[in-house]
This record gives structure tokens, C-alpha cells and sequence, in this order.
């Protein structure tokens, strides 16, 4: 894994890379959907660039 696939992106961080609006991830987190994210601390929400990959992926796989 390289240093740029460790790196965390935040939620309009994370919603650009996914080409959605920051809503709708905050929107499917509420609902228990979405992409896995780790929270940092009590309000920090961060995403892993492989965990949104692996989001697509698996979404694709359903299509």
C-alpha cells in the first residue's frame, strides 16, 4: 500500500472522489449504507481511499 492509499479523505473529500454530493454520504451513514469510514474521535469522519474503491466495486458487481 502506498503512502497515497493510506491516506484518509474526509466526507466532500471522499463524495468528490465517488462523484456524489457530501449529502449523500452523510445521508447513507445516518441510514447504515454506504461506504465503510472510520471515525476519529467523536465527530471526525475519514474514508479510505480502498474502502471507496472497494464501495464501487461492490456496487458495480450488483448492477
Amino acid at each position: 500500500m502506498t503512502e497515497k492509499e493510506r491516506k484518509l479523505l474526509d466526507t466532500k473529500s471522499a463524495a468528490m472522489r465517488l462523484g456524489l454530493s457530501h449529502q449523500t454520504l452523510e445521508k447513507w451513514r445516518s441510514l447504515g449504507t454506504g461506504p465503510q469510514y472510520v471515525r476519529i474521535g467523536t465527530k471526525a469522519i475519514r474514508y479510505r481511499p480502498s474502502d471507496l474503491d472497494a464501495f464501487v466495486n461492490e456496487d458495480c458487481d450488483h448492477a
